[in-house]
């Protein structure tokens, strides 16, 4: 992860699971304020994020 004026940019690379295995996590981001834009980068390529929870 690394923050760039009102972006977070989050990095993550994703392997290939044995017998074709689907695995789902669950992050939690606390950013700061100034922060306005998520972007998510998954083995370097722009990704959409499915579902956001604020609380």
């Amino acid at each position: 992860m690394e923050a760039q004026g009102d972006t977070i940019t989050i990095k993550l690379e994703e392997t290939n699971q044995p017998n074709g295995a689907i695995e789902q996590h669950v992050y939690k981001l606390t950013k700061d304020p100034e922060h306005e834009v998520i972007d998510v980068h998954i083995n370097g390529e722009s990704a959409s994020i499915d579902n956001v929870t604020s609380l």
